[in-house]
């Protein structure tokens, strides 16, 4: 794979890039983009004291899937540009002439270009408790 590819864009129009996402032009050989969010939704504040911590919940700690596990069996094909257009001495080259992004999400990647290798990880975890509390009595805030 080419690490030397050519990237040309005329107009590029990002709306929003967020917490741990990646828009790219030209090649990288590496990259990991890791997000964890913990967010608590309650109508009554009842916090324990290890509560704020990701470790207590699994979901941030157990493994991260296997991708061959994820794809079907047998053999998969790859295309490359480069291999469809063959031009001697001359680098691989992308052309773009508009790319709109509304949005791009946590640990997510918008590349033109190369990738040797792409981890991404996006662990949240929303709680949300309403308690009946009858009327009358009273709440601190």
């Amino acid at each position: 794979m080419s690490m030397n590819t050519l990237v040309s864009v005329k107009l590029v129009d990002i709306i929003s890039n967020s917490t741990s996402g990646i828009v790219q032009f030209g090649d990288r050989q590496h990259s990991y983009l890791h997000s964890q969010s913990f967010s608590i939704v309650r109508n009554n504040s009842n916090y324990g004291p290890d509560e704020p911590y990701f470790e207590r919940y699994p979901l941030f700690t157990r493994p991260l899937p296997k991708l061959e596990m994820m794809l079907p069996s047998g053999s998969v094909e790859h295309n490359m540009i480069g291999k469809l257009v063959s031009l001697p001495n001359q680098p691989p080259t992308i052309e773009v002439d508009k790319l709109i992004v509304i949005s791009n999400s946590q640990s997510a990647n918008v590349q033109l270009g190369n990738s040797m290798k792409l981890v991404a990880e996006n662990r949240q975890k929303a709680i949300e408790q309403y308690m009946n509390i009858p009327k009358g009595a009273r709440t601190h805030r």
